[in-house]
């Protein structure tokens, strides 16, 4: 893999997975979807079916700022949900009141999943 990547297509899913890597996070905005909409990005729907493929239908999970987070919860999850469905992925529920960032979504991936 080099320095600089494109985009998440140019993500070698195998390559990470014989390093040793187990699980992978994604942000949703700006990587796999433009902000605020559920369609994927044309090189994000191959680069999908290589995580699953790498990665199995539970290797790969998506967090967002604005889905899966305590004002969603209240509504039963329903936009998490809804985009779940469409973009084949689970999206990390978390009850942080503030903004996600990659360090702490780290920690709360970290604590619901026993590595």
């Amino acid at each position: 893999m080099g320095d600089s990547m494109a985009g998440v297509s140019d993500i070698d899913f195998l390559e990470l997975k014989r390093r040793g890597v187990r699980a992978l996070v994604f942000d949703k905005d700006n990587t796999l979807t433009n902000p605020y909409t559920n369609e994927l990005h044309p090189t994000a729907v191959l680069a999908i079916q290589e995580v699953r493929k790498h990665f199995g239908p539970n290797g790969a999970v998506v967090f967002s700022n604005s889905l899966g987070d305590v004002a969603d919860k209240k509504n039963d999850y329903a936009a998490a949900k809804k985009t779940e469905a469409a973009l084949g992925l689970p999206i990390l529920k978390h009850d942080q009141q503030v903004r996600l960032t990659t360090s702490n979504c780290y920690v709360i991936l970290f604590t619901m999943i026993p590595i």
